[in-house]
């Protein structure tokens, strides 16, 4: 697994690089950790808020310092609920051309995940459900979250398919 921390030199930065490599060598996974801190490179990232993360060459965080367990939760295999998450996709979504993506997001604001989720896919309507109830979450514009107190008051999970 290869780990990108775009740094700056900023605190924040630093305490990125220090919470990924707390997380990854908890969970005993191998990985690389590139410390990038060439402005050019950086730049060809497209990086416009730090600290960000980079897991194998996709941008994962941006303008926060998660805490390790967070780190922990991006960084550990797929289990069995993902499997789950995507078989429960019926096959005619993608015959009717409806494009679906399925990913178990932690974050300890879920109003903030979703939102971040919803600007990150452009996603104009998303589909959100737990313990067998499910409700939707519409956006006019495509992106960002205008109904994001919304979300706040009815969203009280802690991972949140997307």
């Amino acid at each position: 697994m290869k780990l990108q921390i775009p740094d700056t030199g900023c605190a924040k930065c630093h305490a990125l690089t220090t919470a990924m490599e707390q997380a990854a060598q908890a969970l005993g996974l191998p990985y690389e950790l590139e410390k990038v801190t060439d402005l050019n490179r950086i730049m060809s990232f497209g990086v416009m808020r730090t600290p960000t993360l980079f897991v194998d060459g996709k941008g994962q965080m941006r303008g926060e310092v998660p805490s390790v367990v967070e780190l922990k939760a991006l960084l550990q295999p797929p289990d069995d609920s993902l499997r789950k998450l995507r078989s429960s996709i019926p096959p005619q979504a993608d015959l009717r051309g409806i494009a679906t993506e399925v990913e178990v997001v932690e974050h300890r604001d879920v109003a903030k995940a979703i939102c971040q989720e919803a600007e990150r896919f452009s996603a104009n309507l998303i589909s959100i459900g737990s313990h067998g109830r499910s409700w939707l979450v519409q956006s006019d514009s495509g992106l960002g979250c205008p109904r994001r107190d919304e979300v706040q008051q009815t969203s009280t999970f802690g991972r949140v398919p997307t």
